[in-house]
């Protein structure tokens, strides 16, 4: 009886872990405001890149250290959609925020992993 109650026990923290776990990742408006105001940092197609996200839907982008653009951004339900000049294409994503790492994923875009710095550190 006292190791069915131990595996119980075990088996309950366990599953409280993930649980816990999971918690912790944000997603859609949630997710969003914890990157707002914020610079995120990523490596994608092998190129350091940046991004600021002002609080009014601009974006400034930083590519390579050198190479800086605009954007607009916008909050369409669960997803941050970007658009970076007048006439491209709109890049939505999903986003999920773990701690300071933001996952930006899209169907037609592909996605990537970004450590979220507070503040705009290269005054984008």
């Amino acid at each position: 009886m006292k190791l069915k109650l131990a595996l119980v026990a075990t088996t309950a923290l366990a599953l409280g872990g993930v649980a816990d776990a999971q918690a912790d990742k944000l997603t859609g408006f949630n997710a969003w405001s914890k990157v707002v105001g914020n610079t995120v940092k990523a490596t994608v197609d092998g190129k350091q890149m940046e991004e600021y996200y002002n609080s009014n839907g601009t974006l400034k982008h930083l590519e390579g250290g050198s190479k800086i653009s605009a954007g607009k951004w916008v909050l369409e339900g669960a997803n941050v959609c970007l658009t970076y000049a007048p006439g491209n294409e709109k890049e939505c994503y999903v986003i999920e925020v773990d701690g300071d790492i933001a996952t930006f994923t899209s169907k037609t875009h592909g996605g990537f992993r970004a450590t979220i710095v507070q503040g705009n550190p290269n005054k984008l």
